[in-house]
């Protein structure tokens, strides 16, 4: 299910991006690690088991690996690290972090997602 999401965000993305004279644009790789931020801020993240919570912070570290994002990556990290403790309020800080910085690339759940 959440690839689902993911890949369409992606496409609605790519086409609302298309059209707009925005300067550097994201690359497909932001938009899909982006793309799972939003999904994980919205609550798929603090909602699902803690095994999955690991699985899900594992995907998200190679999707920013794979975007070549310092500060996704970092994020990233810091919300695997944050599960493997089960740490609730590590947890709550990275997804905040991880959503600023899609944020600044205006892809992110405070400039409406993708």
């Amino acid at each position: 299910m959440l690839r689902v999401l993911v890949v369409t965000a992606v496409l609605a993305s790519c086409a609302l991006l298309s059209g707009c004279g925005a300067g550097t644009q994201p690359t497909a790789q932001d938009l899909t690690a982006c793309g799972t931020v939003n999904s994980l801020t919205a609550g798929v993240f603090v909602t699902a088991l803690l095994s999955e919570q690991e699985t899900l912070a594992a995907q998200l570290v190679q999707q920013a690996k794979a975007s070549n994002s310092t500060n996704l990556l970092t994020g990233a990290e810091e919300l695997q690290a944050a599960a493997r403790a089960e740490s609730a309020s590590r947890v709550t800080t990275a997804l905040k972090s991880l959503g600023a910085t899609c944020t600044t690339m205006e892809v992110g759940p405070s400039s409406g997602g993708i």
